[in-house]
């Protein structure tokens, strides 16, 4: 009997420390966050103003095309009336000619510029993100961010094997509220670019000067 007793607490201090010894090896979970991109982006200022200075640049842009559009009516409108076999015909018709050839590249132009624009402005608030989110995760104490994809809508229209691959891509199938830092990221953006002086101290970033020395200028009213 006191064998077996002696056999039985032996085993017992060995599985103690067997799971003494698994449970301090095992690593300890680190903590991690996720980022919603689309919620931070509607959330910032900064993408407010460059959308509205965007808008007023595709205006700017589409007066001078107008402007010159203009011109090219009144010159068809002249072909009408002129007497052909003339020179004043035969100077409108070159007008034409010429115009019409302005205003479509006046428009490819435009629509060029637009795109690099945009494309610009868009990698430019993208890198912001990137770089606020490593500067909140460092400070915070997170060891990785994640990019929430999980309220990204599976398109059910989709053919089968798109819809597996929207599927097996999803980074991420569930987030709890608790571990979503993007309200913290758009506040620490928006902070830093009221801090900077807003939209006059991104102003410098918005554009390249090849924009002004490439657009067409408008002609005076």
């Amino acid at each position: 009997m006191r064998a077996t007793r002696l056999g039985a607490a032996v085993l017992g201090l060995v599985a103690a420390m067997f799971v003494g010894g698994v449970a301090s090896a095992a690593p300890q979970a680190l903590p991690f966050a996720v980022i919603d991109i689309n919620k931070v982006l509607n959330k910032l200022d900064e993408k407010t103003d460059r959308e509205n200075e965007l808008k007023t640049y595709i205006k700017q842009l589409g007066d001078t095309i107008e402007g010159t559009q203009k011109e090219l009516d009144v010159e068809q409108g002249n072909l009408k009336i002129l007497p052909a076999n003339t020179p004043q015909f035969d100077e409108s018709k070159e007008k034409v000619v010429r115009l019409t050839a302005k205003v479509r590249l006046d428009r490819e132009m435009s629509n060029a510029l637009v795109e690099d624009r945009q494309t610009r402005m868009q990698l430019a608030l993208f890198n912001k993100i990137q770089s606020a989110t490593q500067r909140l995760a460092k400070k915070d104490g997170y060891a990785m961010v994640i990019a929430d994809d999980s309220k990204t809508d599976i398109p059910p229209a989709a053919q089968p094997d798109r819809i597996q691959a929207a599927m097996v891509n999803r980074r991420v199938v569930y987030a709890d509220a608790a571990v979503d830092i993007s309200d913290q990221v758009a506040n620490l953006m928006n902070n830093e670019y009221k801090a900077g002086g807003g939209a006059a101290g991104a102003k410098a970033t918005d554009a390249k000067p090849a924009d002004a020395k490439n657009a067409t200028p408008a002609k005076p009213k």
